[in-house]
């Protein structure tokens, strides 16, 4: 069953190892929808999604995550690098085409994927960025922003992809900007 364009229902749930309801899966689908389309359009595989404690445990994720209610997924992109993807929605949202959302999380060289939260109440919107620990240590996060991205991994990134400038400039000029 199509959620939108491009998430299912069937993709949601195999992504949960709790139960998923369709509007818990809905809510989730639309607000990646709107990151696929910030990103550049680039394709999102859905890694995680709603999470039984158990689970959640051997993750190493946090007694509070929204995992553990289905407003949180984690996504890896397709066909670009995580860094010029996060890049591209950063750029959309400071362009104002991103709906609300509580978390934008990325993890470089951590499986190379983001975490992604919906809007709670209060609101909230961290933008943060894993940098990678020593074995035994804990994570440590930094503020996403535009200067952190051109430190992943040395050198400068690609600013943004051909693809991501065309989205968000299709974007804004559908909005009338």
């Amino acid at each position: 069953m199509n959620l939108t364009p491009h998430f299912t229902l069937e993709e949601m749930r195999d992504a949960s190892s709790a139960v998923t309801t369709p509007a818990m899966a809905q809510q989730m689908a639309e607000l990646l929808e709107a990151f696929r389309d910030a990103g550049g359009g680039f394709p999102l595989k859905v890694s995680s999604f709603a999470r039984s404690p158990e689970r959640n445990v051997s993750v190493g994720g946090v007694s509070t995550s929204q995992h553990l209610v289905g407003q949180a997924a984690d996504v890896i992109p397709l066909g670009v690098d995580l860094r010029t993807w996060a890049l591209n929605v950063m750029v959309a949202e400071k362009a104002g085409n991103l709906p609300p959302y509580s978390q934008f999380i990325v993890y470089p060289g951590a499986g190379d994927h983001a975490h992604i939260g919906m809007p709670t109440i209060p609101k909230r919107s961290e933008k943060l960025v894993m940098s990678s620990p020593e074995p035994g240590m804990p994570a440590q996060y930094g503020t996403l922003s535009l200067a952190t991205i051109g430190s992943w991994g040395g050198g400068l990134p690609r600013l943004l992809s051909i693809v991501g400038v065309l989205g968000v400039l299709g974007a804004m000029f559908a909005r009338g900007r």
